[in-house]
């Protein structure tokens, strides 16, 4: 079985370090990343053209988005389907201001990634008194950079409800029941979206379940491909 691993806004493939030991049955590991494209259709497509023949899909958060997108320009390709801490939903006007607004004001001296603020967020309520892992993931943002800082800020993410109905492949939806980044209705309302998919929530865990988690989240997905494979 083949992999393919997608990152979350600004975190790159160290995300799933972690989760890796966890996991047992792969053959071949592929790690996407979002630096490929202005859009999430580009980026889908840059990274459809790097990836296996056929392989098994795991979208993080605004990986998620893209990971659906592959799903719907090549699904004889995509065997099955894990979306972790994602959601259905567009942006809304206010979310993409923010984005928006945040690249216009960062310059080239002064991006040293992702706030500690926005950071803290990220996590469940023990994760964010966690220094180590706050910085773990300031780090990955300023190794990515300003300039994708800006780019990635400036994508917007439409929803696709509408066109959930489209995946068939056999979909594993995962939540942290902390995120606030993504509510558990956001989290529900999308795997009801998709024909025959399963949900699982994962305890003392915000939006940042790869890192939050892993000893958790690792051999869930470890379990759920062999019963699907």
């Amino acid at each position: 079985m083949n992999l393919v691993f997608l990152p979350g806004f600004m975190l790159d493939e160290s995300l799933w370090n972690d989760v890796l030991p966890f996991i047992d049955n792969a053959e071949q590991l592929m790690f996407g990343d979002l630096c490929s494209g202005n859009s999430i259709e580009t980026i889908a497509q840059a990274n459809l053209s790097k990836a296996p023949d056929t392989f098994t899909l795991i979208g993080f958060s605004m990986g998620g988005y893209v990971a659906r997108e592959m799903v719907r320009q090549a699904p004889d390709r995509i065997q099955s389907l894990i979306l972790i801490a994602t959601s259905a939903r567009a942006d809304d006007d206010q979310q993409a201001l923010q984005r928006i607004t945040a690249a216009k004001n960062i310059s080239a001296t002064n991006f040293r990634g992702l706030s500690q603020v926005s950071i803290k967020e990220s996590l469940g309520a023990s994760s964010a008194n966690n220094p180590e892992l706050v910085e773990r993931i300031r780090l990955m943002g300023a190794g990515l950079g300003k300039d994708e800082f800006v780019l990635q800020s400036s994508i917007r993410r439409a929803g696709d409800l509408d066109q959930l109905s489209v995946i068939q492949c056999p979909t594993l939806v995962v939540a942290g029941d902390q995120d606030r980044l993504r509510s558990l209705d956001e989290v529900t309302q999308l795997q009801q979206g998709i024909p025959n998919s399963e949900l699982a929530i994962i305890q003392d865990c915000g939006h940042m379940i790869p890192l939050e988690q892993p000893s958790l989240l690792g051999p869930m997905i470890s379990g759920w491909l062999k019963q699907h494979s």
